[in-house]
């Protein structure tokens, strides 16, 4: 993890990491968190992850990503799930019921159809486990809109995830908040477009309940809803100045984002999404050191990371806002 005394100014920005990636064992369900590269030992990693949460940071797990969905669609898969997940937080420094990290990113769409009733029933276990404030996130598609398209698809995983429902002493939620990728598709930096897929998931839809039987209706509230960058050099990125602008424009229409990450942090080395981003996103208050601050949209939202310095440690999507 990137030391923000490096750049002071930039420290109170970045509140989340998402640590890149638990890949799947196919097709059992369970998911493995991979050896370390450059160098890097398993106790340098898990006191890392203690730094972090020290300073008020969280360490989410991101689940599976483009090439690596992880597929559940029965219980047996969703239980092997479960338990691996377990296993990874033991290696990461937790024991029993006590989580070494804060949470879990499901990154499972790509290519394929998630399962709601699965994920709610996984994510509902994991809470009831760990904690109802063990964060479940997402970073959703925001292509093909259209009935059975991508998108589509996702916005109802997502709204059952919302639904939630009753695992073990637990009831509540499965869903704390997401962000869908504004990238890797043409004209996604397009102010109109962003603010139209931001009504898009705030749209009530028809969607079963986890038991599988009966149906209800659910709609994702705009403060679980925010944005996700990719500020840098490759195609259909963005510039900082224009996810200011368009994060001012979402601001301005109402649709109010709880924030926003940036991917990857090969993008970010200079910290000019924490500096010149953050700032939009905080109302212009400037860095703050927790996640209660509440300012213009309740929002906390600053950077990504993905490798550092060889070592595969998270696609750091950085997230803001009141947990």
């Amino acid at each position: 993890f990137p030391d923000p005394g490096n750049n002071p100014a930039s420290a109170g920005y970045i509140n989340v990491f998402f640590m890149f990636q638990a890949l799947p064992t196919t097709p059992t369900g369970s998911v493995y968190f991979p050896a370390l590269a450059g160098g890097i030992t398993q106790a340098q990693l898990n006191a890392d992850i203690v730094t972090c949460r020290a300073r008020g940071q969280l360490v989410l797990l991101t689940v599976g990503g483009a090439g690596a969905q992880v597929q559940i669609s029965t219980q047996a898969q969703a239980d092997n799930f479960i338990a691996s997940i377990k296993t990874i937080n033991v290696t990461l420094g937790g024991s029993g019921g006590t989580a070494a990290f804060d949470g879990i990113d499901w990154n499972s769409y790509e290519g394929a159809s998630a399962s709601g009733r699965w994920l709610t029933y996984a994510s509902l276990a994991l809470k009831d486990f760990y904690g109802s404030t063990f964060q479940i996130t997402s970073p959703p598609a925001v292509h093909e809109q259209f009935s059975g398209g991508q998108a589509w698809l996702d916005r109802l995983v997502l709204a059952e995830m919302h639904a939630g429902g009753t695992y073990g002493s637990y009831t509540g939620t499965a869903l704390d908040w997401f962000c869908p990728q504004f990238y890797d598709g043409g004209g996604n930096n397009d102010p109109a477009f962003v603010r139209s897929t931001l009504d898009f998931y705030n749209t009530s839809v028809t969607i079963p309940l986890n038991n599988g039987n009966t149906v209800a209706t659910s709609q994702i509230p705009r403060t679980k809803i925010g944005i996700g960058y990719r500020i840098g050099v490759e195609a259909n990125s963005w510039t900082t100045a224009n996810a200011v602008s368009n994060y001012t424009a979402a601001v301005d229409a109402g649709k109010s984002p709880r924030g926003a990450f940036n991917f990857s942090a090969l993008n970010n080395t200079s910290n000019t999404f924490a500096t010149q981003v953050g700032p939009t996103i905080l109302g212009g208050s400037g860095p703050v050191g927790t996640l209660t601050t509440v300012k213009r949209i309740n929002t906390l939202f600053v950077a990504s990371i993905k490798r550092i310095n060889g070592i595969l440690i998270a696609s750091v999507k950085s997230w803001g806002g009141r947990q």
